[in-house]
């Protein structure tokens, strides 16, 4: 399938930003996904990105410069709701302002995952029956809706043999908030404010972890327009659309574990967009883990492949650019 070229729309996108760099992702359907901003503020009114919260009430991450036995001083079920085997540190599971450990159990956290896959699966045979031509139906949804339901599928797969971390070999790391505090402690604006502020901060750092997820597990394409010019830890972009960012060297890239680099994106090549790619992460349903794929996977080239290569380089080479919207596919 080759993705429709979409370069209007994120640079209109942007302008509604105020020339800020759009944050997101083309879906495996080609269609945008704006998340620049990351959460949003709290009002009726006012339009929440969902995906942020259903990543963040599911991952798990190590806190730095913790030690789980020291929860032992306080009880046994606190330590054994925040030990996690290979580890001395506390492992969190989701992030939950004003708490710094899992007071739920390691049971009943996957017993409400997967309620809640369940419940999902269920939605979103409501929105998708699949044209084994087109799937138009698939290509139709609401692009926020069906990311969220992917992660929560991801989070369902990677927590089913019981061992996120070596299910899928990400380990996302923070600090804890005493460490944080002290680091900013500078900062007049977190005085009377250090749940919030810590809860930000994690936000941001746990976020980083989304692209890896998406683009080489769920098979989605990372818009590579924007990178952090400021610490986004104080100045960042959870309220306000690409706060702390400026635009790359070369806002025109796409990242991707997409194999078929040359067909799938032949419009955007065509219009000087450059492709990079990350190596793709596959479920094990045997082993219950994400497998990386084999790498001579990555070197092999199909004859299509090719001829859409020699394609596309006479073309860039022959074609003005203004003009090169008449070889689309």
């Amino acid at each position: 399938m080759t993705l429709e070229y979409k370069e209007n729309e994120i640079i209109r996108t942007e302008k509604m930003y105020f020339n800020n760099p759009l944050i997101g992702y083309i879906n495996p359907y080609g269609k945008i996904i704006d998340l620049s901003l990351l959460y949003g503020p709290v009002g009726h009114d006012n339009w929440r990105n969902p995906v942020t919260s259903i990543f963040l009430k599911y991952i798990s991450y190590i806190i730095l410069n913790t030690n789980v036995k020291d929860l032992k001083k306080i009880s046994n079920e606190l330590y054994y709701n925040n030990q996690y085997p290979g580890f001395d540190e506390i492992v969190r599971r989701g992030v939950e302002i004003g708490h710094e450990i899992n007071f739920q159990s390691y049971d009943d956290f996957k017993t409400q995952l997967n309620e809640k896959y369940l419940c999902e699966k269920e939605k979103i045979k409501k929105f998708i029956h699949i044209d084994k031509k087109e799937n138009e139906n698939l290509y139709n949804i609401d692009v926020y809706r069906k990311l969220t339901y992917d992660l929560i599928e991801f989070f369902y797969k990677a927590y089913s043999n019981n061992n996120f971390f070596d299910s899928t070999k990400i380990i996302p790391k923070a600090l804890k908030k005493e460490d944080v505090l002290k680091i900013y402690k500078h900062d007049p604006f977190i005085d009377g404010f250090e749940n919030e502020f810590y809860n930000e901060y994690l936000m941001i750092q746990l976020m980083s972890y989304l692209k890896d997820i998406c683009v080489q597990y769920l098979g989605y394409h990372s818009i590579e327009r924007a990178i952090p010019n400021k610490d986004l830890n104080l100045f960042n972009n959870v309220n306000y659309p690409s706060n702390g960012y400026t635009f790359t060297k070369n806002p025109k890239t796409i990242l991707t574990s997409e194999l078929k680099i040359n067909e799938t994106f032949y419009n955007w090549i065509l219009m000087d967009w450059e492709i990079k790619r990350l190596p793709r992460y596959h479920w094990n349903s045997n082993t219950k883990k994400f497998d990386i794929e084999n790498p001579a996977v990555a070197y092999h080239q199909t004859n299509k492949e090719e001829v859409l290569n020699q394609e596309l380089v006479s073309i860039k080479k022959l074609v003005p650019l203004e003009e090169r919207k008449k070889y689309f596919r």
